[in-house]
């Protein structure tokens, strides 16, 4: 570096600068980072920004919400399905059909016997070839219909458990489990 500088035509001069000096913003923050320096622990409080208390807030809302979920005495056959709360949503399909059947049949509203009869549209809520309540888990488990042998047998073949949650859960399984419940 200093022979290129040697071959320079004209005679450079290195002179320093005192550049905090009488500028009063930074003399003051020259005062302030000596007497930082002179202490081993910081002492200044960061507020948290906008993002972090949102995250906070939403984190504390669903811990709330998760504890009257765990608690709470409605909702058990969806509690099974979905144990965990979220703003996320559950289940889109691009069949609205589809899409609805699957939910109605996760909360177990839905054109089977026993909520049937739970609205006064049925009379037994009784299944019609088994003459055992019609619940989502029997039409979809244990009945003696072609849902219920064909849902098993993919299930099987899918290396899949067969119980309630593990059917609703898993989307491969949504065209055999929304047959006939629109």
């Amino acid at each position: 570096m200093l022979a290129l500088i040697s071959k320079l035509p004209n005679d450079i001069n290195f002179v320093w600068i005192p550049s905090h000096i009488g500028i009063p913003g930074n003399e003051v923050a020259d005062r302030l980072a000596r007497d930082g320096a002179k202490h081993e622990d910081v002492d200044y409080l960061v507020p948290l920004e906008q993002g972090d208390v949102s995250r906070l807030v939403s984190a504390y809302i669903c811990e709330k919400w998760q504890n009257s979920w765990n608690s709470s005495n409605t909702g058990h056959m969806y509690r099974e399905i979905e144990p965990y709360v979220s703003t996320s949503v559950k289940f889109v399909h691009n069949n609205r059909k589809k899409e609805i059947a699957l939910t109605r049949l996760r909360i177990g509203k839905c054109c089977l016997n026993s909520y049937l009869h739970e609205i006064n549209a049925h009379p037994t809520g009784l299944c019609d070839t088994c003459h055992e309540p019609e619940t989502v888990e029997h039409y979809l488990l244990h009945c003696k219909n072609a849902v219920t042998s064909a849902v098993c047998e993919l299930c099987t073949k899918l290396n899949i458990s067969i119980t309630l949650s593990s059917v609703l859960r898993d989307f491969r399984l949504v065209d055999l489990s929304c047959l006939f419940c629109v």
